[in-house]
């Protein structure tokens, strides 16, 4: 049986492999999409992510940054940063969860916690995916996950 802490580091691992190697210069570019648009620079979507987890963790109004316009994605480098504090606050978060907080509904949560853990592991490969697309849009071998 997997640890809620166990399923949702190896999502972030995972995730975080994904971004191995990455250019900051490819990690800013924004690909168009057939008909009109364009999709998220990965830098962006590395903050989302980061955003996503910070958000499990703490009330929205204390994250330390706030979602940034798709159309000027963060430097990477913060980016990454944000990651890693979310990644840190999830470990300790859910060291000693239990079956009892994660059937847990927080004030103004529609769900339970066990649920809004599952949408953020699911949400984070959702990501994973798409940056691996992304990359091989811009000429990088495939991640064999």
């Amino acid at each position: 049986m997997y640890r809620p802490l166990d399923v949702a580091l190896f999502t972030l691992s995972e995730f975080e492999r994904g971004l191995a190697g990455l250019a900051t210069e490819d990690a800013a570019v924004r690909l168009e999409k057939p008909g009109d648009g364009r999709m998220n620079a990965i830098s962006w979507t590395v903050a989302h992510i980061a955003r996503h987890w910070l958000a499990r963790t703490r009330p929205r109004e204390q994250l330390d940054f706030r979602p940034q316009d798709p159309a000027h994605p963060p430097p990477l480098s913060d980016a990454l940063a944000w990651l890693a504090e979310g990644t840190s606050l999830a470990g300790r978060s859910l060291a000693d969860v239990s079956s009892a907080t994660l059937s847990q509904t927080g004030d103004g949560e529609r769900e339970n916690r066990g649920t809004a853990l599952m949408r953020a592991v699911l949400h984070t490969w959702f990501h994973i995916g798409e940056i691996n697309a992304t990359r091989q849009l811009l000429g990088h071998e495939t991640i064999d996950y």
